[in-house]
């Protein structure tokens, strides 16, 4: 098999590594790992064997749809930590199997927050 086999990483631009890890370090509670030393500043987490990789820009993205989706085992404890950032929380519609709900990120990038239905 020579196609495609797994996601890797994914890459968000982010304009304060402080306030980056407070959201995707504390918030998502997302595993920090070691990032090798790259000219650019940045941050790497991984969960289920899928890096996400925060880079520091001097300019946020402008808003569009795009988004990274996250399973989580508790959805109202990442809510209310949300919340707590004063970060809008609103919701899409539904999917078969999953509470969904979508938030932005302290600098506008779409986030996806599900939990499976049990």
């Amino acid at each position: 098999m020579t196609g495609t086999q797994a996601v890797h990483h994914a890459t968000i631009m982010v304009t304060d590594l402080e306030k980056a890890h407070a959201f995707y370090g504390g918030v998502l509670e997302l595993p920090r790992i070691a990032r090798p030393d790259f000219p650019s500043s940045g941050i790497w987490y991984e969960v289920d064997g899928v890096q996400i990789h925060l880079i520091l820009t001097d300019q946020a993205d402008p808003p569009s749809p795009r988004h990274i989706a996250f399973a989580v085992a508790n959805l109202d404890s990442v809510l209310d930590r949300v919340a707590e950032l004063g970060l809008r929380i609103w919701d899409d519609i539904p999917i078969e199997g999953w509470v969904r709900k979508h938030c932005s990120d302290p600098f506008g990038n779409g986030i996806e927050l599900l939990q499976r239905v049990v």
